[in-house]
């Protein structure tokens, strides 16, 4: 935790950032390079004879990641942190693409949102309402810190400069050990309970919580239903240890800390004996069935009979099992399928609030309509049918609630009803004209029914908001495209290859904008880059085995 984001300028150059090859992926190929104190992260797309057609360079700001699994960089770039689509897998030690970005390749042009930092940073100056603008410095306080565990610390370093008594249980500090188990395990679930969907709670955000108090008054965490969680790799280790026999059997006294210590990790060589010492702490007197010698040519290990490694969900990584199944051997998990039931997502707290409480209802919708965005059309009907009710009640009760407002837009957009959802967006930009997000949504939308002259002018705000973000200046492009003027559609579209030169679609859009105008030459070489690029976009498409989890 202590390892959790690195500013790139602390960091020595390493022998592979000298501008070769790392990596090949979709047509195109990855380097790094260290120039002017800097380091750079580079993708190129060649043609036939290999010469460099087209060239995204920039330079990264931060390091993700504590080396243990994988390592992920970050740029900040017009007060916008965005990822880079390189990764390092440790584990592996190989370079590839960032994870996602088989599915889909967002190049230099993923937002990094304030939940994506949560469990990487202490704190963050996120601009409100916007996607992924942070004030300079971006980062209050570098990694994980004490607190985050053990919260506030000022009078417990108070106590100690006065050599006050303490007494036992410090009240100055929390220990979570000393915690009943929902608030001692809500300190682990903070990070460690990943879910499908993690909705803020109305009036809050993940860096409110507070180590002590219940992690569920503050997010709202949602999981899918069992027949679409079939195989276990795809969820949370939180998630496969409540179902586990182990922590079943204890009625929950079985917690992360019960096998893991926050402020180490044994060495390899002594992880076997180490946690077959948890492990005796509740099964001694009833040990293993195998006999000693069958034990013995595996170490004694019990987390390598009961808790393999997975392959996980991500690129080149891999998960202990934490579901301790007596013999796993004999569990043979199915990927998740398409959707088949009525109700995609449950409501993770369920045992400790009522699923059924207005506020959850509001969650539930929202994280329906987050759902959405990575679904079919078809798909996005039936959330958008399930998530309605909830929004609407959402907002009748709480009418200035933006997140419940938006989601219920969407909610109206998704199951056909335009007209209306444009209007919410509209009283919503009322109550809040700078909310990006709104802006952003209720533009394509307007483009959608065709409404440029208003499609303009809400992307033109949303530039001035983000103008790290490749994908307004596209979306104004097609707004102007739709007005016929030509020459405001190609100055947008080159705002936005500027901003991410390889994005397919992009150039899509510029070949047609350039067959409206006489620039011949410009139109002819646009027209070779993007059949090279569609050749990777084949190869995309044609991939087996993606490295995310599948949609709802």
């Amino acid at each position: 935790m202590g390892r959790s984001i690195t500013p790139a300028d602390q960091l020595l150059p390493q022998p592979d950032w000298d501008g070769r090859v790392l990596f090949r992926a979709f047509g195109l190929e990855y380097s790094t390079r260290v120039a002017d104190g800097r380091i750079y992260h580079c993708e190129r797309l060649r043609d036939e004879s290999g010469q460099i057609v087209v060239e995204a360079s920039f330079p990264v700001d931060y390091l993700v990641g504590s080396g243990n699994q994988g390592q992920s960089w970050l740029l900040y770039r017009d007060g916008c942190l965005l990822m880079s689509p390189m990764t390092y897998y440790a584990a592996r030690r190989v370079w590839d693409l960032s994870p996602g970005y088989r599915r889909h390749h967002h190049h230099f042009s993923r937002p990094i949102k304030p939940e994506c930092l949560f469990c990487h940073a202490q704190a963050v100056k996120h601009v409100p309402d916007t996607l992924n603008r942070y004030e300079a410095p971006v980062f209050s306080g570098m990694t994980i810190g004490c607190e985050r565990c053990h919260g506030p610390g000022e009078l417990h370093v108070q106590a100690r400069l006065q050599q006050n008594d303490v007494a036992d249980p410090d009240p100055t500090i929390v220990n979570p050990a000393k915690l009943p188990p929902l608030l001692r395990d809500a300190v682990c679930e903070q990070c460690h309970l990943q879910g499908q969907h993690r909705i803020s709670r109305r009036g809050h955000s993940p860096f409110d919580y507070r180590p002590g108090l219940p992690f569920h008054e503050f997010v709202s965490v949602f999981v899918r239903t069992a027949e679409l969680a079939q195989d276990n790799k795809f969820v949370s280790s939180v998630e496969q240890m409540r179902s586990s026999m182990c922590y079943r059997g204890s009625r929950g006294q079985l917690g992360c800390i019960s096998c893991h210590d926050a402020h180490m990790v044994p060495a390899a060589k002594e992880k076997p004996h180490y946690y077959r010492q948890r492990c005796l702490a509740c099964h001694e007197s009833r040990g293993c069935s195998l006999p000693l010698a069958v034990r013995q040519k595996s170490q004694d290990d019990c987390v390598a009979c009961h808790m393999p490694q997975l392959e996980a969900n991500i690129a080149h990584t891999a998960t202990t099992d934490h579901r301790v199944l007596k013999n796993p051997a004999q569990y043979q998990p199915k990927r998740p399928t398409a959707p088949s039931v009525s109700e995609p997502l449950v409501y993770f707290y369920d045992f400790v609030r009522d699923p059924d409480d207005p506020e959850i209802q509001r969650d539930w919708g929202i994280a329906l309509m987050e759902a959405a965005e990575r679904t079919p059309e078809k798909v996005q009907h039936v959330l958008g049918t399930l998530a309605l009710p909830r929004l609407e009640q959402a907002v009748r009760r709480w009418p200035d609630d933006h997140a419940a407002r938006e989601a219920w837009a969407v909610a109206l957009w998704t199951t056909g009803q335009r007209e209306a959802a444009a209007a919410v967006f509209e009283d919503l930009l009322k109550q809040a004209p700078q909310k990006e997000t709104a802006l952003a949504n209720a533009g394509t939308l307007a483009l959608e029914m065709g409404r440029y002259l208003r499609a303009v002018s809400l992307f033109q705000q949303a530039v001035r908001l983000n103008p790290a973000r490749a994908a307004y200046y596209e979306r104004l492009a097609r707004a102007h495209v739709g007005l016929g003027e030509w020459h405001s559609a190609l100055y947008a579209c080159r705002k936005a290859l500027a901003l991410d030169p390889l994005q397919i679609e992009t150039r899509q859009l510029l070949v047609r904008i350039l067959e409206a105008t006489d620039d011949r030459a410009a139109l002819d070489r646009e027209r070779k880059i993007l059949q090279l690029l569609e050749k990777g976009l084949e190869e995309r498409k044609n991939l087996a085995g993606e490295d995310s989890a599948p949609d709802m």
